[in-house]
């Protein structure tokens, strides 16, 4: 198993975990996103990806996906540094135009108290190859000073 939070793009540069936000100020509802694309780097069983990184003081309410790229006959996890499916568990990627929503134990919501990241994880037996997989958290930043 091993844990990603950077690769090389198509061109070179590297692609770092996301961390898109549309929020001016705390507090603040805003999206994270991030987009993992496996045809730059492919995941084994048990590989991590850190896809969206979160602030300390960060109310996540929900986490979306939405396949872009399908692998066929593969799921993933979506979770976070505590729990690797703590928001969706063995969501299937085979079908470009897939969406889902988090449904795991994390599904009322969770209170980031310390930086972390929302993952993807490959808890399958085959390779993640094609798949190419965009993750919304949907989030309020509280601004916790510390």
């Amino acid at each position: 198993m091993a844990t990603f939070n950077a690769y090389p793009g198509a061109d070179g540069a590297l692609i770092v975990d996301g961390n898109g936000s549309n929020a001016a100020s705390a507090p603040a509802v805003t999206v994270l996103e991030g987009t993992f694309d496996a045809s730059l780097l492919n995941l084994a069983a048990n590989d991590v990806v850190e896809v969206i990184k979160v602030p300390k003081g960060t109310l996540v309410l929900d986490v979306m996906y939405e396949v872009i790229n399908g692998d066929a006959t593969q799921t993933v996890n979506i979770g976070d540094g505590a729990d690797v499916d703590g928001w969706v568990a063995a969501a299937s990627v085979a079908t470009a135009g897939s969406v889902g929503h988090g449904g795991g134990a994390f599904a009322g919501g969770k209170f980031y108290s310390a930086d972390d990241t929302i993952d993807i994880e490959c808890p399958t037996a085959g390779a993640h190859d094609t798949m190419k997989i965009r993750v919304f958290a949907h989030a309020v930043m509280c601004g916790v000073a510390g």
